[in-house]
C-alpha cells in the first residue's frame, strides 16, 4: 500500500512539473526577442531600439518616420493585446474576442460608428501625418511578426491577431477619450441642476480651481474671490446627483515641481 501511495505522489509531482514546463514553454514562445538585428522596407534610415533599466523602450532614429516605425515595433512587441483591446473597444468589436459577454458594449459603441469616422478622419490628414501613421502601423505589425507566436491572451480567448492599420491609432484616441470622459455627461447634468436650484454663484464655488492645479503651459486660473454660498434646505435630488458622481482616474491629482524639494 505504501509503495502505491509513493508512486501516486511521484506521478502527481512529475505531471505537475510537466504541466509547469508546458505552460512556461508556451509563454516563452510569445516573448519578444530584444537582442539582434533586422531589416525592413518600411524605413530608409537605421533605427535603434533599446530598453532602459525599467524596461522602457528607448528609440534612436534620424527622422520622424523612422522613429514612428521604431515606436510601433516596440509597441507591437510589448503591448499589442492592450492596443487591440483599445481599438476593438472603440470600434465595437470586442465580441470577436469575448463572445456574447461583450455584445452589449459592442452595440453601444457601434452606434457611434467610430471605425467609419476614423477612416474618414484619416483621409483628411496631410500626407506627412498619413505617412507617420503608416510607418507606425508597419512597425507594429513587424514587431508582432517578430514574436512569431500568439500571446497567451489570444490562446485563452481563441481570437485571432489582426494586423494594425493606420485608422486603429485613431480608434485608440477615441477609446481613451471615452474612458477618461465617460462621466462628463453626468457631471454636466449635476452642474445644470445646481445652477437651476442655487444659481451660478454656487456653481462657481463648487468648480473653483485649486492652488495645486498646474497646467502644462504654466498658466493659472483666477482664484475664487466670492463668499461661501448658503445652502437652503431643498432640492435633495441635486445633492444626490453630486454624491453619485465620483470621478476616479490614474491622474486624479498631481503636484507641481514648485511644491517639491527636487523640482
Amino acid at each position: 500500500m505504501f509503495k502505491v501511495i509513493k508512486w501516486l505522489v511521484l506521478l502527481v509531482v512529475v505531471l505537475g512539473l510537466a504541466g509547469t514546463a508546458l505552460v512556461y514553454g508556451v509563454l516563452s514562445l510569445s516573448m519578444p526577442t530584444l537582442d539582434g538585428k533586422g531589416q525592413s522596407t518600411a524605413i530608409n534610415k537605421p533605427v535603434t531600439i533599446s530598453r532602459d533599466a525599467l524596461g522602457q523602450a528607448v528609440i534612436k532614429a534620424e527622422n520622424r518616420n523612422s522613429a514612428a516605425y521604431g515606436l510601433g515595433y516596440a509597441h507591437g512587441q510589448d503591448r499589442f493585446f492592450q492596443m487591440d483591446l483599445l481599438r476593438r473597444n472603440a470600434a465595437g468589436e470586442l465580441s470577436e474576442l469575448f463572445g456574447k459577454a461583450a455584445l452589449g458594449l459592442d452595440k453601444k459603441m457601434r452606434f457611434h460608428q467610430l471605425r467609419k469616422r476614423s477612416r474618414a478622419i484619416l483621409n483628411t490628414l496631410p500626407e506627412s501625418d498619413k505617412q507617420l501613421l503608416n510607418s507606425y502601423a508597419q512597425g507594429v505589425n513587424e514587431g508582432l511578426a517578430q514574436v512569431g507566436f500568439a500571446s497567451f491572451e489570444y490562446l485563452l480567448t481563441g481570437g485571432a491577431q489582426k494586423p494594425w492599420q493606420s485608422e486603429d491609432s485613431l480608434l485608440v484616441i477615441f477609446s481613451m477619450y471615452l474612458d477618461l470622459q465617460s462621466a462628463t455627461f453626468e457631471r454636466d447634468e449635476a452642474l445644470i441642476h445646481i445652477e437651476q436650484a442655487y444659481g451660478q454663484h454656487m456653481v462657481d464655488f463648487l468648480t473653483q480651481p485649486s492652488q495645486y492645479q498646474a497646467a502644462l503651459d504654466g498658466s493659472k486660473l483666477a482664484p475664487f474671490t466670492g463668499t461661501i454660498p448658503q445652502l437652503p434646505e431643498q432640492a435633495q435630488h441635486t445633492v444626490k446627483n453630486i454624491q453619485t458622481n465620483q470621478e476616479r482616474g490614474s491622474n486624479n491629482w498631481a503636484v507641481t515641481g514648485a511644491h517639491t524639494q527636487t523640482g
